[in-house]
């Protein structure tokens, strides 16, 4: 706010900016200041060398005010462009977020469009691997098994009909033939079985487990009278899972845990649940058997890795791979813990639902 034309009339403006862009300046009208005597005018007037009355009967037409009122209404021009000018700076804020924001849905949309595509891909590579794997399955099953059971046929035949015309070496040998003609059959049905968990469809269904271990142990028993084991099933262990399925993890499982207690005087087999600190029910599996070192606990669930000696316990090394890959089909985990010559424990954990 100041005054002009030798102090008779007073003039404001202010800036509308936004944030620290001058964009223009608004002013208010030049108005008469009232306390300034016509006199005063009239020597500006003659000072400047205008014509006086023309000079005055101009001056006299521009309204009057005080400098109270003057002050009043250049204060409210003052505050109306401070709005104005943060206004604009918000809006513009606004503006650039909006932009901001249709730039990422535009990176957005395009990254989708990529992961579908990657997606799309992945899934006819998944597809092609599962083509060659059931043709592989289909090769193994057919064509290798047949000069295999045609080995173990013949010399089956040779040892049944001409054992007597061996010596002690041949017998040897004839018995190693089909020793490991047995093992190589045992390892094909468990490949075939590992590369037929991804394929088959899971129908999960509630699970006596411990009907289903039982049944087991008693098949296991009556398949080595000779062994005494003492076997402990907790009552009403009940999980949800593909009973078909469900059925492999604890074949192998039972089956490890009776393997494994072979050479201790008093094995014992238990299976049971209990409760993980995380809330999580876990089905336990334990042994007092060979057990093994933590060390190498990273190669246990890996195919063809074995963490004792074929010579001492028979197996292929597959066995835990389908354990696991059933397990985590299921979206549950496995793991064990076990102590060299004090045992192993399995842990299952399985959805609820």
């Amino acid at each position: 706010m100041g005054r002009c034309l030798g102090g008779g009339l007073w003039v404001a403006g202010t800036s509308i900016s936004v944030g620290d862009s001058h964009l223009a300046t608004w002013q208010i009208g030049q108005v008469r200041d009232g306390s300034v005597a016509p006199e005063a005018m009239a020597a500006y007037a003659r000072e400047i060398g205008a014509d006086e009355q023309a000079f005055l009967r101009a001056y006299s037409e521009v309204p009057v005010m005080t400098a109270e009122q003057f002050e009043r209404v250049a204060h409210a021009l003052y505050t109306l462009t401070r709005h104005l000018s943060v206004s604009a700076h918000q809006n513009v804020q606004q503006a650039g977020l909006i932009a901001d924001l249709r730039d990422a849905e535009t990176r957005n949309r395009r990254l989708a469009e990529e992961l579908e595509q990657r997606v799309r891909e992945r899934t006819a590579q998944l597809e092609s691997a599962n083509r060659e794997l059931e043709a592989f399955s289909y090769s193994v099953s057919h064509d290798l098994r047949a000069p295999l059971r045609s080995i173990d046929g013949f010399s089956q035949a040779l040892q049944e009909d001409h054992l007597d015309q061996l010596d002690e070496a041949g017998r040897s040998h004839l018995a190693r033939i089909r020793t490991n003609a047995g093992r190589m059959e045992q390892l094909i049905e468990d490949l075939l079985t590992l590369s037929k968990v991804n394929r088959n469809e899971l129908t999960p269904e509630t699970v006596d487990l411990s009907s289903s271990c039982a049944s087991l142990l008693e098949d296991l028993a009556q398949a080595h009278p000779e062994r005494r084991v003492t076997a402990l099933v907790h009552p009403g262990l009940r999980v949800q899972a593909d009973t078909r399925l469900l059925r492999v993890v604890l074949e192998n499982l039972l089956g490890n845990a009776w393997k494994f207690t072979s050479r201790r005087p008093d094995p014992r087999i238990e299976i049971g649940e209990t409760h993980l600190p995380e809330g999580e029910r876990a089905i336990f599996i334990r042994d007092n058997g060979a057990g093994f070192d933590m060390a190498h606990a990273d190669k246990l669930f890996s195919a063809f890795q074995r963490l004792h000696s074929a010579s001492d316990y028979e197996g292929t090394g597959i066995g835990l791979a389908i354990v696991q890959r059933i397990i985590h089909r299921h979206g549950g985990r496995v793991w064990a813990q076990a102590e060299p010559e004090k045992g192993a424990t399995f842990f299952l954990v399985l959805p609820e639902s």
